[in-house]
């Protein structure tokens, strides 16, 4: 099939090969962000500084795996759109590029609109431990 210039000047996504099989990584969809985002909560850090670093290797990505492995593979299977058997079928290997591929597409939205609120909820989080700490040094 080809491609319409539209699609070749602002394309939808990226294509990889996974065990033999053609898959369209795209843009997530609002529904996909509003799930998604979410399971990637405790490893969202590492994902942001291992996703910026020039050392983004497979052991950088293993660990994000390591971490928190069961809620990563859940937000590959939302961002893709496929049941969690499709991922949970996944060669490492596979599941690393598609990892990479899927925040490569939407490092856009991670960047300008993810860390932003992440950072923000950090810095809410920090000022209601010190208050507490604060009132219970008090009583």
């Amino acid at each position: 099939m080809s491609k319409t210039e539209s699609e070749i000047l602002f394309p939808k996504g990226k294509e990889l090969e996974i065990a033999g099989e053609p898959l369209l990584i795209e843009k997530m969809k609002l529904h996909q962000i509003v799930k998604g985002t979410g399971k990637l909560g405790g490893v969202f850090d590492l994902v942001y500084t291992t996703f910026l670093s020039d050392g983004m290797d497979n052991a950088a990505i293993f660990k994000i795996f390591e971490t928190d492995g069961e809620n990563v593979l859940d937000f590959i299977a939302i961002a893709l759109n496929k049941d969690r058997s499709f991922v949970d079928n996944l060669d490492m290997d596979d599941a690393i590029e598609v990892l990479i591929t899927i925040v490569e597409v939407n490092a856009d939205f991670f960047v300008s609109k993810v860390m932003p609120m992440m950072t923000k909820r950090a810095v809410d989080l920090k000022q209601l431990k010190q208050k507490t700490s604060k009132t219970r040094t008090q009583t």
